[in-house]
């Protein structure tokens, strides 16, 4: 999907010199914090004047716990006492303005606080490279944020330029720059707002998109994208109730169709907006037809299957008589003893992995009843302190630079970690011979959608073959779209990971959409498993 969470894309690293940079790194000596040009000092006294210091000041004083308002950059009362109670544990001079002396105090503290000194910060992982920062900060510099030097190291001004930048195109604010966050700052640089004929958000998961293909879309229409991304399909639903800003495309799995449908989360399609729809395969919408009769809410994305992913290199060093075509490796304490010593993992996707649980015990398939729940979560409680979840934003890059030896994950996942595996790793995936479960992701446009006809306007061309041909090569996932075949890499085509041969499909179930009662024992089993 993703999915990494599966950006079901590729992959965001952090390379040696970068993480050494980041654990050895000084709050006075770190990149940004030296005097570099900004916007003008805010005047604390000019009320309902707007100002790029003030809205970082805002983000930074909340990141600190001295702030509980949004970052609107106008001076409040509350932002000003905040300031001056900054300022006072710091042993600064407070005045009238937020100045450069101010914010580099606050990002220093902000920087040490978040434990980006001691490389501990959660996401520290999903950095670019040096030269991917280096890159993020020259497009941060053209749009008029201030990241400091153009250096290639990731320092806390950067990193607050980065929050900001995110704010304002109320996306997810977590200051990093990812290959998503790379990906909007080039984009943002290309299409200027005044120039366009409308906008639309897009929700979907880390690293699932082919970055030119947006590109492409905004220059043929120019219409903008504002591209946001979300981990679990849990969080999205989150998303799409929350979000101050409403979403026009949202990709979730198709099983939580119906959850959304319930909920009045998503509004049915304008089939007559679709001029593409003879495009998607028969067989796939009926597939489709499981969760989402008639496709009346949905179209096809991609499709995947779960497997077996393995390092061959780790395994082959402490486990080499390990039988990785069963479920059983992960989920027989006996087995999955043997291979913790170098990493074992499970995507952290509960509705995904209970169902193959449940498969592992000899079930033929996940009947959403109280024998399929309780059979899945007596082989959960039984690893449950050998096998761990991941992330699917961790997942590719684990795989692939030997940081785990063996975890079930997704088949597009698993062969982008193949393709992205630094020397000496070698990444194999399997169909167990249990069977396994067959997925899909899913165009659809959310019911608060502000812009309904411009968002049919983008996944009618997401239908097009060489468009979704080309997301394909990039993901390595298996599409919906019968007519892409030409526009498909033919080693992808030829892949039994990505499309797997006709025995193999027989092995595959379709989860039926869950009933409110067992997604909350699915939720419950999930959290015990985790430790949450």
């Amino acid at each position: 999907m993703r999915r990494t969470s599966q950006l079901r894309g590729a992959t965001n690293i952090v390379c040696g010199t970068l993480l050494s940079t980041l654990l050895s790194i000084s709050v006075s000596s770190a990149q940004g914090l030296s005097a570099a040009p900004s916007a003008p000092s805010a005047q604390v006294g000019v009320p309902g004047a707007r100002s790029t210091n003030v809205e970082i000041a805002q983000r930074l004083l909340a990141r600190l716990g001295l702030l509980n308002e949004q970052a609107t950059g106008v001076m409040t009362a509350a932002t000003s006492d905040a300031i001056r109670r900054f300022a006072s544990q710091q042993n600064l001079i407070f005045t009238n303005q937020v100045t450069d002396q101010i914010l580099r105090a606050m990002r220093g503290a902000a920087w040490n606080t978040g434990g980006w000194k001691k490389g501990a910060l959660k996401g520290q992982e999903k950095l670019m490279d040096s030269t991917g920062v280096r890159e993020a900060q020259s497009y941060l510099i053209k749009l008029g944020f201030n990241p400091g030097p153009a250096d290639g190291t990731f320092g806390p001004q950067t990193q607050s330029s980065v929050e900001s930048f995110q704010a304002n195109q109320q996306t997810s604010v977590d200051g990093l720059i990812t290959k998503t966050a790379l990906m909007n700052l080039k984009r943002a640089t290309l299409l200027n707002a005044a120039d366009s004929v409308g906008t639309i958000r897009i929700l979907n998961w880390p690293d699932y998109i082919e970055p030119t293909v947006l590109e492409d879309f905004e220059k043929q229409t120019k219409i903008r994208i504002i591209y946001d991304t979300y981990g679990s399909n849990e969080e999205l639903e989150s998303k799409l109730k929350t979000s101050r800003e409403p979403y026009d495309v949202a990709i979730p799995t198709a099983s939580h169709i119906s959850e959304l449908k319930a909920n009045k989360l998503l509004r049915p399609l304008d089939r007559n907006l679709l001029k593409n729809l003879g495009n998607i395969d028969p067989k796939i919408l009926a597939y489709l037809e499981a969760w989402d009769q008639g496709a009346k809410y949905s179209v096809p994305y991609m499709w995947f299957t779960l497997g077996i992913a393995s390092n061959q290199r780790l395994v082959s060093k402490f486990a080499p008589n390990a039988k990785l075509d069963s479920l059983s490796a992960i989920f027989d304490p006996i087995q999955a003893k043997q291979l913790s010593a170098c990493g074992i993992r499970i995507v952290d996707s509960a509705s995904d992995i209970i169902p193959l649980a449940a498969l592992s015990t000899g079930l033929k398939k996940w009947s959403n009843d109280a024998q399929s729940m309780a059979a899945a979560e007596k082989i959960l409680m039984g690893i449950r302190d050998i096998v761990q979840p991941i992330s699917s934003d961790e997942y590719i890059d684990a795989l692939a630079k030997g940081k785990i030896c063996v975890a079930i994950g997704f088949s597009g996942d698993t062969i982008q970690a193949r393709k992205d595996a630094t020397p000496g790793n070698s990444i194999q995936y399997r169909v167990p011979i249990e069977g396994s479960s067959l997925g899909f992701d899913t165009l659809t446009i959310p019911a608060n959608s502000k812009n309904s006809a411009l968002a049919h306007q983008f996944i009618d061309y997401i239908l097009l073959p060489q468009v979704v041909g080309k997301i394909s090569n990039t993901v390595r996932y298996a599409n919906g779209n019968i007519n892409s075949g030409p526009f498909i890499d033919p080693a992808l085509l030829q892949d039994p990971g990505i499309y797997p041969p006709a025995d193999v499909m027989k092995r595959l179930i379709v989860v039926p959409s869950l009933t409110a009662d067992m997604k909350e024992n699915i939720d419950r089993v999930w959290k015990k498993f985790s430790h949450k």
